[in-house]
């Protein structure tokens, strides 16, 4: 028989005699052989509870959490987490992880809810970056969400993030314009052109802007480059035959006419 099996025993013994103080010394003793032993670990977590040790609670519930993560055993890692935090609600570590596991476990109402927790604790405590992660879980957790994908942008373009920051910005346009939100629309594709000038996406959508804004001009200028590179794109055509004719130029709006109505004759 091993140290540990005798130990173990030694343990189980002093359990049934109630003898929680020396059962959890041993138990300290195991903890130390076998580090990972999930069932020393969750005896550490009960005793230390039982015993109103709250420090060490905390800390055989954080291992416990991490074995379980490590092992892929995520409705368990899921209530460790929660008994952390039940003792320290405000960890932002463990809420970021708890956060995680839910996503993975597919509850999306409460992962979005702890991811928007934990960007919020983030920004607080001035860590950007971390932030930023959380509210790119969030915003896939809830896509239609528009306050989600505009603090993303809005965030990621003040770390400098200019191209993520673009596409967050034209993701929320869409979302804007869906419902009617017709200026936060303008605004916010306005924004990712301006982030990113080289974004395809965003020059399309700042020539629909400057066209709504009555600046055929400037809109034809973002469209012909476009067009050049992509001849056939009909969103393209239209959007430049308009820019041409609203500015009263023509005959550079003739040809693109014709080949608008060879592409779509209805």
């Amino acid at each position: 028989m091993g140290n540990a099996e005798k130990l173990l025993q030694k343990a189980e013994k002093l359990l049934q005699k109630q003898k929680f103080d020396s059962a959890f010394e041993i138990y300290l003793k195991l903890h130390e052989v076998e580090p990972g032993n999930e069932a020393v670990l969750l005896n550490l977590a009960d005793l230390s509870l039982r015993l109103g040790r709250a420090d060490d609670s905390l800390r055989f519930n954080s291992l416990l959490a991490d074995l379980y993560i490590g092992r892929k055993d995520i409705p368990k890692a899921i209530v460790s987490c929660r008994k952390v935090l039940k003792a320290t609600p405000h960890d932002i570590s463990v809420l970021a992880k708890l956060a995680l596991l839910l996503k993975q476990s597919g509850k999306k109402v409460d992962a979005a809810d702890a991811f928007r927790n934990v960007a919020a604790a983030y920004r607080r405590n001035g860590n950007p970056g971390q932030a930023i992660e959380s509210l790119r879980h969030l915003a896939d957790l809830e896509p239609d969400n528009l306050e989600a994908h505009a603090e993303l942008a809005e965030l990621s373009a003040e770390a400098g993030k200019t191209t993520p920051a673009a596409t967050a910005f034209l993701k929320a346009a869409e979302i804007a314009r869906k419902n009617g939100m017709e200026d936060r629309w303008a605004n916010m594709a306005e924004r990712a052109h301006q982030l990113d000038p080289a974004n395809k996406v965003g020059c399309v959508a700042a020539a629909e802007v400057y066209l709504v804004r009555n600046q055929p001009r400037e809109s034809a200028a973002l469209l012909e480059p476009i067009s050049k590179s992509a001849p056939d794109d009909t969103v393209v055509l239209k959007l430049l035959c308009r820019a041409y004719l609203d500015s009263g130029e023509y005959t550079k709006a003739e040809p693109v006419c014709q080949k608008l109505f060879k592409a779509q004759p209805e």
